[in-house]
């Protein structure tokens, strides 16, 4: 039973991407009214902003809405004009196309990641700005007092960069490989729960126990309560 729970795709990666989109926090472009983010946009689409934008001055706001919900949730709402929008923008295969998919792909993406990490030893971790935003309100509040030319934070935790690098793909995929984890790095990661104040920390906990991408529901946390026992 644990197993085929395990295998479930929903977490709260969406739910994070879908508030961050709702919220409109430091958003980098507008189209029409609405408010979004540029390197989440590119992510998903896979086509320069330029083109993005240009495909999309014809639509209304209230026709555009229930795309950039798909672009931020994964959600495919039955509308026909989702569907012109997505072939104006060459979009094809949407079930494969996911936002897990698209952020594991940025995640490789070294040559747009914005911002640099330091850690212990001057060591060094890069990654996108807008992904630590959306994911860990600590790294949200933390890029507030930069200043526009900055680039950079210092990590105070004394995390090696091992667990900095698991940390970090974490919150693009929502997935931890346990073939990097041993018993130090779960020590390391267990701390990062509260002060980078995740979002999804009973997820976080269980896929750091499990590895893999946990379920988010009620049934499952109260089942794996029930074994604890």
């Amino acid at each position: 039973m644990l197993k085929s729970m395990l295998k479930m795709s929903f977490n709260c990666l969406n739910e994070d991407f879908s508030n961050f989109f709702a919220s409109s926090y430091d958003t980098d472009l507008q189209i029409k009214t609405i408010c979004v983010h540029r390197t989440i946009l590119e992510a998903r689409i896979k086509q320069p902003i330029c083109v993005i934008v240009d495909a999309l001055q014809d639509y209304k706001q209230d026709e555009l809405l229930p795309f950039f919900r798909w672009v931020y949730s994964d959600q495919i709402p039955d509308n026909k004009i989702f569907l012109e929008i997505c072939k104006v923008l060459d979009l094809t295969n949407l079930k494969n196309n996911t936002l897990k998919s698209s952020m594991e792909q940025l995640f490789l993406n070294e040559n747009s990641k914005n911002i640099t990490i330091i850690l212990k030893n001057n060591q060094q971790i890069k990654a996108h700005k807008r992904i630590l935003q959306c994911r860990s309100k600590l790294f949200q509040d933390s890029f507030k007092i930069l200043k526009p030319f900055e680039n950079s934070i210092k990590d105070f935790t004394k995390k090696s960069l091992t667990a900095m690098q698991i940390l970090i793909k974490y919150l693009y995929t929502g997935e931890i490989d346990h073939t990097k984890v041993n018993s130090n790095i779960v020590n390391e990661l267990q701390d990062s729960i509260n002060f980078y104040q995740l979002n999804e920390r009973s997820n976080f906990q269980l896929a750091l126990k499990f590895g893999g991408s946990m379920p988010y529901d009620e049934k499952f946390k109260s089942k794996h309560k029930q074994q604890q026992k």
